[in-house]
């Protein structure tokens, strides 16, 4: 079944629309620019049939380090998100739903939310190909303002709803906006060695 929508209303509001619409036990998002390896979706709802506790997983991409199968939890999502979006498979039950508001880190935002709530799962192995790095340029990711911009809203928001301290709050922000001025001089020193 293909569902479009009259115009552009941004990735949130397709996937939630196309999950709301879905009639499996099991929901999976696939970009337009990444790929599944054949057997992705088999080995996936395999483990996660045998796992009924995860309400969701992921797995590695092509450009990922190789790390081991682990459970991944709140606070470990809080500092990074590991999870790219093409490579979640979640339980259709699960009441929480991608913020269409949210432009930049929406998926981040999403996988907060769940982690707060569920147990999710990530798998150590190859499972999808992305067509070009997260944060590369020609997509949104690569807006690193905005992106940076994202992910402090969403450390607002975790404080906001008490599920983090001020501290934490602090901490968190602080580390963000070093992570990106460290991103603007990595940039900076790319720019002036191609044009040297």
């Amino acid at each position: 079944k293909v569902i479009r929508n009259s115009v552009n209303m941004g990735p949130s509001y397709s996937r939630n629309t196309g999950w709301d619409n879905a009639s499996g036990e099991l929901v999976a998002f696939l970009d337009a620019n990444d790929r599944w390896k054949q057997n992705k979706l088999a080995v996936q709802a395999s483990f996660m049939t045998s796992n009924a506790q995860y309400a969701l997983t992921g797995h590695l991409n092509n450009f990922q380090k190789v790390t081991e199968s682990r459970e991944i939890t709140f606070v470990d999502l809080l500092h990074q998100n590991t999870v790219q979006t093409s490579s979640i498979m979640i339980q259709r039950d699960i009441p929480v739903r991608f913020d269409p508001a949210m432009k930049y880190c929406e998926d981040h935002n999403f996988l907060i939310e769940v982690a707060y709530n569920y147990k999710i799962y990530f798998l150590g192995m190859v499972l999808g190909f992305l067509e070009r790095p997260q944060l590369s340029p020609g997509g949104l990711s690569n807006n690193i303002l905005e992106m940076r911009k994202g992910q402090l809203r969403i450390y607002v928001s975790q404080y906001k709803k008490h599920r983090i301290g001020l501290i934490k709050l602090i901490f968190m922000c602080t580390r963000s906006m070093a992570a990106h001025l460290l991103k603007l001089c990595s940039r900076f020193r790319e720019t002036t060695g191609a044009s040297s």
